[in-house]
């Protein structure tokens, strides 16, 4: 429990900063950047894997 308590503060703290700086939305901007750099490393971590199904 403390632990989500902690991991649920700075967040919220973070991009009301990044906000307050200027209204170009930089919450929006980085976490796009980090989702799609996570994206494309599970593209690369996964790409040569198969499913059963298609081992023969």
């Amino acid at each position: 429990m403390p632990r989500s308590l902690a991991q649920a503060a700075p967040p919220p703290l973070l991009s009301g900063y990044l906000l307050g700086l200027s209204s170009f939305g930089w919450p929006l901007v980085i976490a796009g950047v980090l989702k799609g750099i996570y994206d494309l490393l599970l593209l690369g971590l996964f790409a040569k894997v198969r499913p059963p199904e298609e081992v023969g």
